[in-house]
């Protein structure tokens, strides 16, 4: 039978209470659960470098390509390209006013 992480926890919740390792269980399928879900990266702004993300789990350095840290597995949830590439914000109304 397959199911989901949420279906499985409901199940050894329900069909497992007594046992010992229920807990350590539930435990590591919250935490795939946290993996497959991602987590945003965390922003640096660099003092004589350059500026760099790191993930937001491990705070092992990413770049804006990587869409799982290398670290730890997690999905990078970047929020828009356009505000890791430097470009304003332009909604659909403005730019066909620019264009005309």
């Amino acid at each position: 039978m397959m199911c989901g992480i949420d279906q499985a926890i409901q199940h050894i919740r329900e069909d497992c209470s007594g046992l010992f390792w229920m807990q350590q269980v539930i435990n590591r399928l919250e935490y795939h659960r946290k993996q497959a879900i991602g987590i945003k990266p965390k922003y640096h702004n660099g003092q004589s470098i350059r500026n760099y993300y790191t993930c937001g789990n491990c705070g092992k350095m990413v770049e804006i390509q990587d869409n799982f840290c290398a670290g730890c597995g997690f999905r990078i949830m970047w929020d828009n390209i356009r505000c890791l590439t430097g470009l304003p914000l332009v909604d659909a109304a403005e730019r066909s006013e620019h264009d005309v």
